[in-house]
């Protein structure tokens, strides 16, 4: 097993590099022309700019670094604590599906397509946005390995009505872009829950980014008192989940029923992981119910000591 996964891990890098080589092969295509020498009697030196295939190769390179860096961070806490159920087939999943569609074009330019202008734009083009899902994947498998395997930060402590106010805040804008109400409803005199603010962002900004998704109505935060700490909870008016997916909805890469997602904005299925796992490492838990209509999601936080 460890063999086929180094196996797939090369076969992954070796593709992104390959693509590196393609937009290098485009590159007269997309280049600019170079700035005339300027006169022995003028002491300046103009940098040659950079064409768009060589700043597309430094993204491929980044891309390639992150992923590398993710994969064995990862790696590193299975071997430890044993994978989550389907995890690693999900994770080789989501990793070949983009670069299988970077190999494809970049064969294609390697074989004639680099020839013609439009088809040669076209396909960097492509290629730029798998670059920018495989990033995209890389850190969302990265920050979901460091809150799994991270100890909570010492002493933390946070407002999450005020936390909550500025996710609301933040993503209004795209809510509205979408069609979407967006609504905080912070309950008064909450206590302090022991959690860092970033820790909170992390876990309502990943529920919002479902629930924008999932929906073409309303969405709303609420933040309510428990008994021993605060209720997170993200609700939206959209189609639900089905309760047999209920149990597995936390798992890396599970993705119940892609007719829930509203069109292309379909994702890979680690946002509740990483909420799951962000509540987990602050000695909260989360639950997630289908409404009629709807879904919510929430996550229970504990209060600091002296704040209970």
């Amino acid at each position: 097993m460890e063999t086929r996964r180094v196996a797939i891990l090369s076969a992954a890098l070796t593709a992104a590099f390959f693509l590196g080589l393609a937009a290098l092969a485009a590159g007269p295509l997309r280049s600019r022309p170079a700035p005339p020498v300027p006169s022995p009697l003028v002491m300046t030196v103009t940098p040659a700019p950079v064409s768009e295939s060589e700043a597309l190769r430094r993204r491929l390179e980044e891309s390639n670094q992150a992923l590398k860096s993710a994969y064995v961070q990862i790696e590193r806490l299975q071997a430890a604590q044993g994978p989550p159920p389907g995890a690693g087939r999900g994770r080789h999943h989501e990793l070949r599906s983009p670069l299988a569609s970077i190999k494809l074009r970049a064969e294609a330019l390697l074989g004639g397509g680099r020839d013609d202008p439009a088809v040669a734009e076209r396909y960097l083009v492509e290629i730029d946005r798998e670059v920018d899902r495989l990033s995209s994947i890389a850190g969302r498998l990265l920050l979901l390995t460091r809150q799994q395997a991270a100890p909570p930060a010492a002493g933390a402590r946070c407002d999450a009505g005020a936390v909550a106010e500025e996710v609301v805040a933040r993503e209004t804008p795209r809510a509205r872009d979408l069609g979407i109400a967006l609504d905080a409803r912070v309950a008064p005199d909450l206590p302090a829950v022991a959690a860092s603010s970033e820790d909170v962002d992390t876990i309502l900004s990943n529920l919002v980014d479902n629930a924008l998704k999932d929906t073409a109505g309303t969405v709303v935060v609420e933040t309510a008192r428990e008994s021993a700490g605060v209720l997170l909870t993200v609700r939206d008016d959209g189609p639900g989940v089905s309760p047999d997916h209920l149990p597995r909805l936390f798992e890396p890469f599970y993705r119940p029923d892609e007719s829930r997602h509203r069109g292309a904005t379909t994702g890979v299925g680690l946002g509740l992981a990483i909420v799951d796992a962000t509540a987990r490492r602050n000695g909260g838990h989360t639950s997630a119910h289908s409404l009629t209509p709807g879904f919510e999601v929430s996550a229970r936080l504990p209060a600091r000591k002296t704040d209970a």
